[in-house]
């Protein structure tokens, strides 16, 4: 997360960013309600957030992480890969807890499924 990133790298978000992204093949950064923002070399992209109804932030991270290799690992675009942490990272701040019901998760897999490309 930014706070992380900025003790990691004693710069603030942008820069933090382009200062991971020299240390890894990819670098993610997440700001919370502000989106995150994906760097691989010189491709360099922002990702908003997704609008829901927040309740609880617990697990929003891990989803948001699960989401975005999810992409990655399947060869998805960074700017796609980062959607869908995003999705999964949203979704889960409207239940109590770090689990989603099977409705909750119908929604998530029908957004994902908009945006992922075969």
């Amino acid at each position: 997360n930014e706070t992380e990133a900025e003790a990691l790298t004693h710069k603030k978000a942008d820069k933090a960013l382009d200062a991971m992204a020299e240390m890894a093949e990819v670098a993610v950064l997440k700001m919370g309600k502000d989106g995150s923002m994906v760097k691989r070399g010189s491709e360099k992209c922002e990702i908003g957030i997704e609008k829901v109804n927040s309740v609880d932030t617990t697990g929003a991270g891990d989803l948001y992480a699960a989401g975005f290799l999810y992409g990655y690992c399947n060869g998805q675009s960074l700017e796609v890969c980062g959607r869908i942490g995003s999705i999964l990272g949203g979704h889960i701040t409207e239940v109590i807890g770090a689990k989603m019901d099977e409705q909750k998760w119908n929604i998530v897999k029908e957004k994902v499924g908009k945006i992922y490309k075969a």
